[in-house]
């Protein structure tokens, strides 16, 4: 496997959020079309290669390119382990997915070692083949059906993005509903063009992903500012994925990106326990105005990451002058740039009737229960990891809220 410089484009994505291209985008822009010049236009000759950060820490790197109807991609990401990743697609004639055969590497092998897992896709007419291997032990033989022009697509990459951003373009439409097919199996999405050089991916209405794209759909620089997981990417010359693969696999395991955790306290013998996913900061602003924080002041804020933050108590509480009867629940706070709000919501399950678990973006304020304020304090040095406590003081407790510099809390107690 050739290796390759490591080469990293500044990155202007606060420009991208207000609709316009501003001089460090635009070259930024022509330095990535300089290094592609010699590459004749079409899908051909398709060739590129992203770096995916979440704030200070690079994720995932991705490099892939086509010979006449076959790509070749590579991908190295970080969590909650390096792994390494080949994957050989082949193409119809009019450029819908044929083949896809997706291989997990060991990292530092040579490529005729035995995979670690594997999934074959095999399209045949309207339905395609699913043959999931880790080792030589089958996990996954299954058939699903295929809508007619589908698209390959690969976890923990963005060439799919960039193959339906391109077929938007070429089509001439303003918007489309990408289709997609995968190791996973199939998906799709909604892509339209904001702009002149940009579009959306618009994955459902929490989920919205910004792109910068040239004259041909590429992909330049890609945000994730309507989302949860607020990814950057910025595509590059070339990247060489498994050296960063073996650089990853010698440092310790980054871990999950938010791991879930859990707290129990007796508050005045009541038994209380939170369970929540811990967003770290990784270099970047948490709370603040709009144009550069995570969480932004004004937004009713999931209080921790990933699914929504479960509050229980098996007798009547109060939090702050509130009764909270012995239940279970959801925590979300309110965050104002002069205090802060925490609510208690009765919701604990997605609307959907599925049965699972709320996800954090499903804040819906018609269930809420109680709204209390809270005391703010500033932290003489920054927190990494958002945390949560509940810390007994006597037969009462201090719920509280701690990440970057900012600490909130408010007391519980046992109604009486």
């Amino acid at each position: 496997m050739t290796r390759h410089t490591l080469f990293v484009l500044p990155l202007a994505f606060a420009n991208l959020l207000a609709g316009c291209s501003s001089s460090t985008t635009r070259a930024a822009s022509a330095q990535v079309a300089a290094s592609n010049a010699a590459v004749p236009q079409g899908t051909a000759a398709h060739r590129g290669a992203f770096v995916v950060r979440l704030g200070t820490d690079t994720i995932v790197v991705e490099r892939f390119a086509r010979t006449d109807s076959t790509y070749s991609v590579e991908q190295a990401a970080r969590s909650p382990q390096a792994r390494l990743y080949h994957t050989h697609i082949e193409m119809t004639p009019s450029n819908d997915l044929e083949s896809m055969f997706y291989m997990q590497h060991r990292i530092g092998g040579s490529m005729s070692d035995p995979l670690i897992a594997s999934t074959q896709v095999t399209v045949t007419g309207d339905s395609a083949t699913l043959l999931g291997k880790r080792g030589d032990s089958t996990t996954v033989n299954r058939r699903v059906a295929v809508p007619r022009g589908a698209l390959p697509t690969l976890p923990s990459s963005y060439l799919g993005y960039e193959l339906a951003s391109m077929r938007l373009v070429a089509s001439g439409r303003d918007s489309m509903q990408a289709r997609l097919l995968g190791p996973n199996g199939p998906t799709s999405y909604g892509v339209k063009r904001v702009g002149r050089d940009s579009v959306f991916f618009i994955l459902d209405p929490t989920t919205i992903f910004r792109a910068h794209v040239d004259a041909q759909g590429r992909i330049l620089h890609l945000h994730a500012p309507f989302t949860t997981f607020k990814i950057e990417l910025a595509r590059v010359s070339d990247v060489d994925v498994s050296g960063t693969a073996a650089k990853w696999a010698a440092a310790p395991a980054m871990g999950t990106l938010s791991p879930a955790d859990s707290v129990k306290a007796v508050v005045g013998g009541a038994n209380v326990s939170l369970r929540y996913s811990r967003p770290s900061k990784r270099g970047r602003v948490v709370f603040g105005d709009s144009s550069v924080a995570m969480e932004p002041w004004g937004k009713v804020w999931r209080t921790g990451a990933n699914e929504a933050t479960r509050f229980t108590t098996d007798r009547d509480l109060l939090i702050g002058n509130a009764t909270v009867p012995a239940g279970s629940y959801t925590l979300w706070t309110l965050l104002g740039r002069d205090g802060w709000t925490l609510i208690v919501n009765k919701q604990l399950l997605r609307p959907d009737n599925s049965g699972r678990l709320l996800w954090g973006t499903m804040y819906d304020a018609q269930h809420d229960l109680i709204r209390v304020p809270m005391t703010m304090s500033t932290l003489p040095t920054p927190v990494e990891q958002m945390t949560l406590a509940l810390e007994p003081q006597g037969d009462a407790a201090q719920l509280r809220i701690t990440w970057d510099r900012t600490q909130a809390t408010v007391p519980v107690r046992v109604a009486r």
